[in-house]
């Protein structure tokens, strides 16, 4: 089985590296999205992408005379791409899917990178939104940890559970809870206690340190 670079390819990775570099200089959300977009198409490569939230195409990027797609149905986020013949839907946010059309060439090489591109605009475009909401800190790794932590406090509000909130940002449950860690956000885990059974809850979270006596 060839490995995550041979089959997408270290260019497509380049490429979604240097888009990274958009975030945080002021562009708005959907103009964000529509270069991301423009720029990963030619990666996949399609004749069209068209991403949508809550319904409502938001930015697009397609060959001329290209009509847009139906709306999508809603997809449970963290699953695998959905292909049906030569579209390729994933689910990017709760409320966010992106519909691709893709060109001749390998489908699965295709939906390799649809989804990597999807996962890099849902990072993108949580890091947006957080920007516009927070006095960010000048120094870059301390700013970067504070993203961190919004992150994972909002994941575990809307997931509920740990493991849920893990799935749904494409991770597993020991790197979910080692970003926790690295940031200072055990606390965050305390969000989904309530709906969490014993075994949700991280082993450092769950016990109460003994008193010296």
């Amino acid at each position: 089985m060839p490995s995550d670079e041979e089959s997408v390819g270290r260019s497509t990775y380049e490429g979604l590296v240097r888009l990274t570099f958009l975030c945080g200089r002021g562009l708005e959300p959907a103009e964000l999205m529509r270069r991301f977009l423009a720029a990963m198409r030619n990666s996949v490569p399609a004749r069209g992408m068209w991403l949508f939230q809550g319904g409502r195409l938001i930015a697009s990027d397609h060959e001329p005379g290209m009509r847009t797609p139906n709306q999508p149905e809603s997809l449970p986020p963290g699953l695998g791409p959905l292909v049906e013949g030569d579209r390729i839907t994933v689910a990017v946010l709760p409320e966010m899917i992106m519909v691709c059309r893709i060109a001749d060439g390998p489908v699965q090489r295709a939906a390799d990178v649809v989804t990597l591109v999807g996962r890099v605009i849902a990072l993108a475009w949580q890091a947006e939104m957080v920007a516009r909401d927070e006095d960010w800190d000048d120094d870059y790794l301390a700013a970067k940890a504070t993203f961190k932590r919004r992150w994972l406090r909002s994941l575990l509000k809307r997931h509920g559970m740990i493991t849920n909130a893990a799935r749904a940002a494409g991770l597993s449950r020991g790197t979910f809870y080692a970003m926790m860690d690295q940031v200072g956000a055990r606390e965050c885990s305390g969000i989904a206690a309530a709906a969490a059974g014993p075994d949700e809850l991280s082993p450092v979270t769950s016990r109460t340190p003994r008193r010296a006596t």
